[in-house]
């Protein structure tokens, strides 16, 4: 007759045997029976268990109250180690032997013998990516595009002259405005990846899409740099760098503190027109760290103001922070701090976006493949007097 699916009742019932079996192996070993009647009765429950695990899907609910084969097997486990500890010492050794002959022929993920190469780990086609601090200059910045070399920007110098006359006086000649001309000159960033022919027809990723947004990362991350300390004649001209630019300094105190009166004065460095010209206040996250802990004196509140809401800028005495890590950290002979209205100090020019090109051939006879990139870009001070920066005393 064939087998009837196992109830809950029945599965419990053969859990408490399986309980009731260490007790049970003390009392016929007291009783005198023999290593073969043990293990007969160990052969008896092996085969239960069998019977178990084909019958544990049709117990006729859909969700057991818990997992009894799990039970069934950990209880199975301990009676098995209980018949070991019951036995003699040359039969222990006899049965221990059995056991690691079983394990060693079972098939299993140790060995590949034992077909462990059956298995394999999930590969997830998903890339790591670490973060990268990119400069937010050129968001602040003013950022043009032009279609030559070099950008040649007027600007006025000095304003005009202006007399004043009595009624019917004469006007008296005066002095016109006086112009200059800013040159903003083009910079190049590029690279050159080789990728191995196999590796772009094996790999489990966009390769080349992958190289691009890398580059294109990295190029972001150079430029805004340079933004901030570009010297030399292949990088844009650093706005902490440009000698025009004034500084307020800040001495009397250790280089790792920073005064509220000191921020106060840097920030009416400037003239009143530029802070109605969306001006931020720029540093590194060490150093906002110092600064978010001052306070206007013994009793005032912080000059620091966290935002109530998303939408609303962190601002120090009213005004944004922007956070760039490649400003200067606080120490003696530093600039921690800038000041101003980026807009109106510093240009940005974009004369030619990431370009990419493919190069399968220079390096065909090695197998390799030429990812080449490059961008074409500049930046300099135009206005140095609409920012202002907080130089810390030796």
């Amino acid at each position: 007759m064939a087998d009837t699916p196992l109830n809950i009742q029945a599965a419990e019932k053969l859990i408490h045997d399986v309980r009731m079996l260490q007790e049970d192996y003390e009392a016929r070993k007291a009783a005198g029976d023999s290593v073969a009647e043990i293990k007969e009765r160990q052969s008896k429950f092996e085969a239960d268990l069998a019977k178990i695990a084909d019958k544990m899907v049709n117990l006729g609910q859909p969700t057991p109250p818990r997992d009894i084969r799990a039970e069934f097997n950990r209880d199975m486990r301990l009676a098995m180690r209980g018949v070991s500890m019951q036995l003699g010492p040359e039969e222990r050794a006899a049965f221990d032997a059995q056991q690691t002959q079983f394990r060693a022929t079972a098939l299993g993920v140790t060995n590949a013998s034992t077909g462990s190469f059956l298995t394999s780990p999930e590969y997830v086609k998903e890339i790591i990516k670490i973060e990268n601090d990119l400069s937010p200059i050129r968001k602040y910045a003013n950022v043009m595009p032009i279609g030559k070399g070099e950008a040649q920007i007027p600007r006025k110098k000095t304003r005009p002259t202006t007399k004043s006359t009595d009624e019917g006086g004469i006007s008296a000649e005066t002095d016109p405005t006086v112009f200059e001309l800013v040159t903003v000159p083009v910079r190049q960033y590029s690279a050159s990846t080789p990728v191995t022919q196999w590796m772009l027809e094996d790999a489990n990723f966009d390769i080349a899409s992958m190289i691009t947004e890398d580059i294109a990362e990295s190029f972001a991350i150079d430029e805004g740099a340079d933004f901030l300390n570009g010297v030399g004649p292949t990088e844009p001209e650093g706005l902490m760098v440009n000698a025009s630019v004034t500084h307020n300094i800040h001495s009397g105190e250790t280089t790792e503190l920073l005064s509220a009166d000191k921020l106060i004065d840097l920030m009416c460095n400037i003239k009143s027109g530029y802070l109605a010209k969306s001006p931020v206040w720029v540093m590194r996250r060490s150093t906002f760290a110092k600064v978010a802990a001052l306070k206007g004196g013994t009793s005032s509140g912080y000059v620091f103001q966290f935002a109530m809401n998303m939408s609303l800028p962190t601002t120090i005495l009213g005004y944004p922070i922007v956070l760039a890590e490649d400003m200067p950290a606080i120490g003696a002979g530093t600039f921690p701090i800038l000041f101003g209205s980026l807009k109106s100090a510093y240009t940005i020019v974009d004369r030619l976006d990431l370009q990419a090109m493919i190069d399968p051939y220079t390096k065909w006879g090695s197998g390799y493949t030429l990812f080449n990139f490059r961008k074409r870009v500049g930046g300099a001070v135009v206005n140095p007097e609409a920012v202002t920066k907080l130089e810390i005393g030796a």
